[in-house]
């Protein structure tokens, strides 16, 4: 997968998709205190299963749904920019991340190739040179934003070659270089300044963050030195002027700016890797054709557009069949909106599985079709890949559970969990039912407990302390005298 989808990361007062939706069809009840018994630890309505898959299928429809409208007769003001995904963190608020702070009145114009890049705010740097950073654009440097969460792994494998980029063009541009700065913000994922601090600082230790040209044998502070700047849009002023009129919902999104304050390039920086660079080569050197920039641009939107009614007619088979409870053209559907753009629908992958191990009890089939969308499907989507593990163990007894099924379930979490370098509570929350799955009790509660620690103060802390509870009742009763 190539973005995340930031409808799930974006801070609630500047959400504009509602959130993707999954029910985990589990209550936490009293837990077994001998696990040899393979008592219940968690029990379940079964009768309700049937109609809660229906019910996330069609709230899962409903949010791709108004976030690919059809398309306007009148000209494309309400279009996705090409290159980006539309699903998405949390458009603040990516996927699957964009802000205002109240709905609308009227629709904010389209940003297209050739406008004035609107207002940013760096009030919150965490690293990099902002010595010589100014309040504004068309002061004659060249800028590239890039927009990144710590939970998105796809946006932190960008920051090798972005920096890399940035330090070639320092060393043969000097000050006529562009300045690169990467911005992230407060979202619905628990994104914070601290945790963007920490994750800074354990990129620059795995060598992700080249070092900046300086005179200086020996910097006295090396974050200063790196090449990218790193700010925290607190307020979402940045991501409100520029992700929201893009009508961009994913990450990574990168913007480059020319020296007079027009917008040259918007797109996907990971993705569209060797357009980007040249983007940025091109600008910074003079040599940028904006003219035939405008015209790829407005022919990427026409191509989007074909896309869009492609994806509504596919959108509104697949809400009738959910409606009908036909699972076969459920699936069929689900299959056909991933095959047309899986940035965009990539997430509906956790439905088809709900609806294979649940409504058709196909279980071989099910574990299969599971191992793809963490292999080849969605394996960068957090999100998704919690939901897998949790859909996965989502049974009366995860410890009786075959250990293909289990070991799948495992291996997603701990993908889920490395994409977020351990800081989501949710995605360590689905590693430790897994170690739980497994037996290993001790390491449930390890990385419940860290969960639990994570949380505080979050809507998910009461169930996530409810379940590290349990596993210590379990861990404890292990140690009584038999």
């Amino acid at each position: 997968m190539g973005s995340a989808d930031l409808s799930q990361g974006l801070h609630p007062a500047t959400h504009i998709h509602s959130h993707h939706h999954r029910i985990r069809f589990y209550i936490p009840a009293v837990p077994s205190l001998d696990m040899n018994t393979r008592q219940p630890i968690f029990t379940r309505h079964r009768a309700a299963i049937a109609g809660a898959i229906i019910g996330v299928i069609l709230a899962r429809a409903a949010d791709l749904t108004a976030q690919t409208p059809a398309p306007p007769a009148t000209p494309p003001e309400n279009k996705t920019a090409p290159g980006t995904s539309a699903p998405e963190p949390d458009a603040t608020a990516p996927p699957t991340t964009v802000p205002p702070t109240t709905t609308p009145s009227r629709p904010v114009p389209l940003m297209r190739i050739g406008d004035t890049a609107g207002p940013a705010s760096f009030e919150k740097i965490l690293a990099g040179d902002w010595t010589n950073l100014k309040p504004g654009f068309g002061d004659g440097q060249v800028y590239v934003i890039e927009f990144w969460a710590t939970w998105c792994p796809i946006c932190r494998r960008t920051f090798p070659h972005v920096s890399e980029l940035a330090t070639t063009l320092r060393t043969s541009l000097g000050d006529k270089a562009p300045t690169f700065i990467a911005v992230s913000g407060v979202d619905t994922r628990g994104e914070n300044i601290e945790k963007a601090a920490r994750a800074i600082a354990k990129m620059r230790e795995q060598g992700l963050l080249s070092p900046r040209p300086t005179t200086s044998p020996s910097p006295a502070d090396p974050a200063a030195t790196q090449p990218i700047i790193f700010a925290f849009d607190d307020a979402a002023i940045t991501r409100q002027a520029f992700l929201r009129p893009a009508r961009i919902a994913a990450i990574p999104a990168a913007f480059v700016i020319d020296r007079t304050g027009l917008i040259a390039w918007i797109g996907n920086p990971a993705t569209q890797r060797e357009d980007f660079e040249a983007a940025v080569r091109s600008v910074s050197d003079g040599t940028f054709d904006m003219a035939a920039a405008k015209v790829r641009f407005e022919k990427q939107l026409a191509e989007r557009a074909r896309v869009d009614e492609v994806a509504v007619a596919l959108q509104a088979d697949l809400r009738a069949a959910t409606t009908k409870g036909d699972i076969d053209q459920v699936i069929i559907a689900i299959d056909a909106l991933i095959a047309l753009d899986k940035d965009r629908f990539g997430r509906l992958a956790a439905s088809k599985l709900e609806a294979l191990l649940m409504s058709k009890a196909d279980t071989p089939g099910g574990i299969a079709y599971a191992r793809r969308i963490i292999t080849s499907i969605m394996p960068d989507d957090a999100s998704t890949l919690e939901a897998v593990s949790w859909t996965l163990l989502d049974v009366d007894d995860p410890t009786s559970l075959p250990a293909d099924r289990i070991a799948v379930a495992f291996d997603a979490a701990q993908m889920a969990v490395k994409a977020t370098m351990e800081e989501d509570p949710r995605a360590l929350d689905a590693l430790a039912r897994a170690y739980f799955a497994k037996g290993d009790i001790a390491a449930a509660e390890k990385a419940q407990s860290r969960a639990a620690m994570l949380s505080a103060g979050e809507p998910t802390f009461e169930s996530i302390r409810e379940r590290l509870l349990q596993y210590r009742q379990v861990l404890d009763s292990r140690k009584k005298p038999r």
